[in-house]
């Protein structure tokens, strides 16, 4: 982008005084008590001082105008008359001091607070005014020296010529943000000694909006903190019937104090639809938190994010929090990221998440340092607590990255155990917990995504909770630690997995497949817990884990193993071409009884049809580890010769306790026995 300056701020317009003046200014402590007044008047001649933008760029006062007089540290209301273009008479009353520090526009609530500083506020709401800014919008200062009182412009503008509005479109609003979140109006800090505006500690805001019934082509002007727009800016603009859409300016935007920075003229966009082809462009908070207005129940809607957007400070509410996951009305929505980051997102409750179920799509998209906390009844996750294919739509999320922050899902939940005492599962799916969703079921998809977020929760892993009733987890990485936590006063049915907690499928052609992934990170199941596992905490029917591999640390509760801590169910699972290459493999058991297992590959299986094969380990080099609940004693376990070898049930019910595959003698020697790919290239 060019940038053009045009000076509309003289170096020092000077105005005489009735009143005398110390040669410097001195610091002022508020008086107490009746303080006798004195009526002063203030000829200013003033180019550089006001509300009126002239042709040639002057700035000339306005009748009407009121100027702040600080006397004595006391805030007095002067008013501007006799105005004769640029020179006016300023006049009223205050205490008769040593010195007059002077701010335009007058603040009632503006404050003197020592040091020179007088505390006040630039709008961040500001009228849109073809060819001028809005009166009592442009600050100004003057301090009295030598019998002279002298005016700044503390503020820089952006002018913006709009060319043409669409047709049928009324435009109400235009608002400019820094990419960057850069604070550019409110609470303003006035520095008297340096004739300079700044942002104050709290109370800022990072928009400025101008706003008209009917704003007509022209040029606009908005007026800010002098602030660098180091990464370009976003324009808004917000249209009579709700939509709205964006333009954005890439280049450095400098903004300085008695400068104009003229924006390249453009035409106000036309706003999306919501259709595929016209999809509704995203590029603030507030446009995100505008989508629960566009979106309703069996509706399908279509958004486009096209900038960073930081959500700092906004307690998010998920766009869809149904009472039921088996809801048909849901609304349809498919969410373009377009490679953009959303961070700092906070929210907590029903179906903590940003999407809370998902129906549809999401894309390309990064959510950086999020704060997640479900309310103990339903799944969460950062993107979706669920992620639920239904109507014939699949629903998938690809090329989604979360990272770092913290997911909490239901902690140690009352879950029915199943009749196999122990071995109960928590078939509920409010008790998921994702890095990046809570529950996927009928198919959903997530593929070429990662978080390193940490998660806790009952059935919790790195980037599902719980996969049911068939679907598909492919190219996925997850680097978080992973904690579940059973319930203190039952049995132990709580999973931690580095891919999902719990996966299950329904049938032979509704498997749930868990392909090309990998985890680290410390995967732990404590609290009578029950099992962790490297990429899945407890494998149910049809389920099947393929060309995976994890480096994680390992430390079970009853189960550990390095792919699947727990294999439970009538049809089986498949674990195939894996690697399990653990830094330590720990159990603390409750009892030493035949469902303890601790294994390189499974820590321990139960039912038919089970298949594990050509897969390998680091069963040379690390051992296998666990407390044992008689002795209460740290001990090392040795695999049988057996454990070593595939293994395939059949359709026969078996039981075993460890499953430790073929031994490596290094990662790379393993990768490549089971024709897996490295991380580096997934």
């Amino acid at each position: 982008m060019r940038k053009f300056y045009c000076p509309f701020a003289a170096a020092a317009a000077m105005a005489a005084v009735t009143v005398s003046c110390a040669e410097q200014p001195e610091d002022m402590e508020p008086v107490t008590g009746n303080v006798e007044k004195t009526e002063m008047t203030f000829m200013a001649e003033a180019l550089s001082t006001r509300t009126a933008l002239q042709s040639d760029d002057r700035v000339f006062w306005s009748e009407g105008d009121n100027v702040s007089i600080f006397s004595n540290g006391e805030n007095e209301k002067f008013e501007v008359s006799e105005i004769n273009g640029s020179s006016a008479v300023i006049t009223g009353s205050a205490a008769e001091s040593g010195s007059y520090y002077a701010v335009y526009p007058y603040n009632e609530d503006a404050s003197w607070v020592g040091d020179g500083i007088i505390t006040t506020v630039l709008p961040e709401i500001q009228p849109a005014i073809n060819g001028t800014f809005g009166e009592g919008i442009n600050l100004s200062a003057a301090v009295a020296e030598d019998g002279n009182l002298v005016f700044s412009n503390l503020c820089g503008l952006a002018a913006l010529t709009v060319n043409s509005v669409p047709e049928g479109k009324t435009l109400t609003s235009i608002s400019i943000q820094g990419r960057s979140g850069e604070i550019i109006a409110g609470a303003a800090s006035v520095n008297m000694n340096e004739m300079s505006v700044s942002a104050a500690e709290e109370g800022g805001s990072g928009t400025v909006t101008l706003t008209g019934e009917n704003i007509a082509p022209g040029t606009y002007y908005f007026t800010m903190f002098p602030v660098e727009l180091a990464s370009g800016a976003v324009i808004t603009f917000t249209y009579g019937d709700g939509t709205s859409a964006s333009i954005y300016a890439d280049a450095n935007i400098a903004l300085l104090a008695g400068l104009i920075c003229e924006l390249p003229a453009v035409d106000a966009p036309v706003p999306g639809d919501g259709t595929e082809g016209k999809p509704y462009k995203l590029a603030s908070a507030a446009d995100l938190q505008n989508m629960r207005n566009m979106i309703s129940e069996g509706k399908t809607v279509f958004f486009s994010l096209v900038d960073d957007v930081d959500m700092k400070g906004i307690e998010w509410t998920p766009l869809y929090a149904p009472e039921s996951l088996a809801d048909e009305t849901c609304p349809v929505i498919y969410f373009e990221g377009n490679g953009h980051v959303i961070s700092n997102l906070t929210v907590s409750g029903k179906h903590a998440s940003f999407f809370g179920v998902l129906t549809g799509n999401c894309w390309n998209l990064t959510f950086e340092n999020p704060s997640v906390e479900s309310d103990g009844a339903s799944p969460a996750g950062a993107v979706a607590s669920a992620l639920v294919s239904r109507n014939g739509i699949t629903s998938e999320i690809v090329n989604v990255q979360v990272s770092g922050g913290h997911v909490t899902g239901a902690y140690g939940a009352g879950v029915e155990q199943g009749t196999d005492g122990r071995l109960g599962v928590a078939s509920s799916p409010a008790y998921a917990a994702g890095g990046i969703c809570g529950v996927m079921r009928n198919g959903g998809r997530i593929s070429g995504s990662t978080s390193s977020a940490d998660v806790d929760g009952t059935i919790a892993g790195g980037i599902i909770g719980t996969g049911e009733l068939g679907g598909e987890v492919t190219r996925c990485r997850s680097y978080g630690d992973i904690t579940a936590h059973g319930k203190a006063d039952a049995a132990a049915i709580a999973y931690a997995g580095g891919i999902a907690g719990l996966i299950s499928g329904s049938g032979s052609d509704n498997k749930f497949w868990i392909k090309e992934c990998y985890s680290a990170g410390t995967l732990t199941s404590t609290d009578l817990a029950y099992s962790s596992g490297g990429i899945a905490g407890i494998a149910k029917n049809d389920t099947w884990i393929e060309t995976s591999y994890t480096e994680a640390v390992l430390h079970g509760r009853v189960n550990a193993g390095g792919i699947v801590g727990s294999a439970w169910g009538t049809w089986g699972l498949t674990v195939k071409n894996c690697v399990a290459w653990c830094q330590e493999y720990h159990t603390a058991p409750f009892a030493c009884d035949e469902k303890f297992g601790n294994g390189y590959v499974v820590g321990a299986w139960k039912g038919g049809y089970n298949e594990f094969s050509d897969c390998w380990s680091n069963s040379a080099s690390v051992s296998l580890e666990w407390l044992n609940p008689d002795t209460s004693t740290e001990e090392t376990l040795t695999p049988d010769s057996g454990e070593s070898g595939n293994v395939n049930t059949g359709g026969t019910e078996d039981f075993g306790n460890r499953y430790c595959g073929q031994s490596a003698a290094s990662l790379e020697a393993a990768l490549s026995s089971a024709g897996i790919t490295p991380v580096q290239s997934i």
